[in-house]
């Protein structure tokens, strides 16, 4: 085994609305055979990014970051963070081969999500993964998959659970609403609607909104088609989608086919002024922020990055598209002001440390943003929020130039490089 030196050298002069930078890479060809079990798929590249400009394409692979193949979006912006110098391993599916590419740690601009063999792999082994993997099959259709993780969770004997602390009942879960779809997109469609339905009558409520409208999903195509019930329904599943920022394609595509169009709702705000020029207290500084005042001081071609946090003090959103703000904070320069978060409360106390882990990393780093309390949910009501958080960009003169999640760093790629 060894490795070819393929090219080296510096990316392109690149531009973020005027900071402009150089970056070393070096790219070499792996002769080594590829295990694409543990692989990540790349599903978008951002124009004039750093990927786009090496050559990685949408569908290549990414093996490991500096040498580790278990990440996940999070674990590699954290790592951009502190590192100096980032090893990306990845299959080009176009040159058919293996490379790694060495970079300073910029991030390439890439949005990657496990594949399916990776996916069930976790739903086999003992520590529960969440259900955000489940999400994902769902989204693709890759039913078989989705089958054999959902069976690994409902189908688990009582020790499985006892380890991964589920109660002896925890085997009516989510895991028989997607068990359920599985069966109902392989043909087995009555035994899948009453697992399904028996979800929807008395387990949905401990799940999330977007479980919840997965089984609206179904029930909107198996339940008597009275107008009535289709109407409610429809409503229903409308709203949940809402709730969700209109997370999955599927869910839009049977609402689309009932005359419903997700970007009727999916950016409400997108284009006007702030709700408020808020005043807010920010514990850290021990005295109150005034957007006003940041807006008047800042550069014409800044931008101000807003995240409304509604009813959380932290999630895994929060989390992780902290981590993608502190990788990117670094590379733009004067362009991006600290992040402002909003939220009620800003005590931790009793909290999952997971939800808001990333603060410690940008503290460490000396990456500012600065949690500001709205105690009475003024912004929130203003903006009419039902899920959480939503970011925004704001420019000097106060309007949104940019609303929805900032959950990958060729979000950034694209607006900056817009």
């Amino acid at each position: 085994m060894g490795k070819v030196t393929y090219g080296k050298g510096y990316l392109k002069e690149q531009s973020f609305m005027g900071t402009m930078k150089n970056w070393n890479v070096n790219k070499t060809v792996v002769n080594q055979s590829v295990n694409a079990d543990n692989a990540y798929v790349i599903e978008n590249v951002a124009t004039d990014s750093p990927a786009h400009n090496i050559g990685i394409e949408p569908g290549d692979l990414l093996i490991s970051v500096n040498g580790k193949n278990d990440l996940n979006q999070v674990d590699i912006d954290t790592t951009l963070v502190h590192r100096k110098a980032i090893v990306y391993r990845i299959f080009s599916q176009r040159e058919n081969n293996l490379v790694d590419i060495n970079i300073d740690p910029i991030p390439l601009g890439i949005s990657v999500a496990p594949n399916s063999t990776l996916i069930v792999n976790q739903y086999k082994s003992r520590d529960f993964p969440g259900w955000e993997g489940m999400r994902i099959l769902w989204n693709r259709g890759d039913w078989q998959q989705l089958k054999i993780a959902s069976e690994q969770i409902y189908s688990s004997g009582f020790f499985t659970r006892l380890v991964r602390n589920f109660s002896a009942d925890h085997k009516k879960n989510a895991g028989m609403l997607y068990l359920g779809a599985a069966l109902i997109e392989t043909s087995s469609s009555q035994e899948g609607w009453q697992l399904i339905s028996e979800f929807l009558q008395h387990y949905s409520h401990q799940y999330e909104t977007l479980e919840t409208a997965i089984g609206q999903y179904y029930a909107l195509q198996y339940l008597p088609s009275t107008s009535d019930n289709q109407e409610a329904l429809i409503s229903t599943l409308s709203q949940l989608r809402k709730n969700n920022g209109n997370e999955l394609e599927r869910i839009n595509s049977i609402l689309a086919k009932h005359g419903i169009d997700a970007s009727d709702d999916r950016y409400p705000w997108l284009g006007q002024q702030f709700v408020k020029k808020y005043y807010l207290r920010c514990p850290a500084l021990d005295h109150h922020i005034s957007l006003a005042e940041q807006l008047n001081a800042m550069d014409d071609n800044a931008l101000q990055p807003v995240c409304v946090m509604p009813g959380y003090r932290g999630n895994y959103p929060y989390n992780s598209a902290l981590g993608i703000y502190g990788s990117m904070y670094r590379y733009l320069g004067d362009r991006l002001l600290p992040l402002h978060v909003i939220v009620d409360d800003a005590d931790t106390e009793g909290q999952d440390y997971w939800r808001y882990s990333n603060e410690d990393v940008l503290k460490k780093n000396n990456i500012p943003f600065y949690v500001l309390i709205d105690e009475e949910r003024d912004i929130a009501s203003r903006l009419e929020l039902n899920f959480s958080p939503v970011f925004y960009l704001l420019n000097k003169d106060g309007n949104i130039v940019y609303e929805g999640e900032l959950n990958s760093a060729s979000i950034y790629w694209n607006i900056f490089n817009g």
